[in-house]
């Protein structure tokens, strides 16, 4: 990624098998056992919720921790439930710059040590419940695969 032709981006994004609160709490915990200074902050995240056939615009709460040392970079965690009958858990990184790579990947390492299953781990009960073939859920290990976490 860095280095090549490609645009590099700026963002990560996956779901994980989490809820928000379980991630946040994990977060928190990761963060202070690399010794990382963060910032905790609030915000909304707006998504849209299919009803019948109609999508209709939702908020939801969003624990985002910024990270100020020893690399400026921000984790936002979420949840949303875009259809009636499932929740996705989201987990996104915003400020991604070739120089703070490493310090992102050390962190998604250690959280991902720091958990009982792999984030990207679905059960199948999780997967029948929002979508079984949702494409958050098949791109979800190639994400964090493409961080160089396997």
């Amino acid at each position: 990624m860095v280095g090549s032709k490609k645009k590099f981006r700026s963002e990560w994004h996956s779901a994980v098998c989490y809820n928000a609160k379980t991630m946040a709490k994990v977060t928190r915990e990761t963060l202070d056992q690399l010794g990382y200074t963060y910032e905790r902050d609030r915000t909304y995240k707006s998504y849209s919720k299919l009803m019948v056939v109609l999508p209709l615009p939702q908020a939801s709460y969003v624990f985002q921790f910024k990270v100020s040392v020893p690399a400026k970079f921000t984790i936002n965690i979420y949840d949303t439930k875009p259809t009636h009958s499932g929740d996705l858990h989201l987990l996104d990184v915003l400020d991604l710059t070739p120089d703070n790579l490493i310090h992102i990947r050390k962190y998604l390492k250690t959280l991902t040590d720091n958990l009982p299953r792999k984030p990207w781990q679905f059960f199948w009960g999780e997967r029948f419940r929002y979508a079984l073939a949702a494409p958050e859920y098949l791109k979800a290990k190639k994400a964090w695969k493409r961080m160089g976490i396997e």
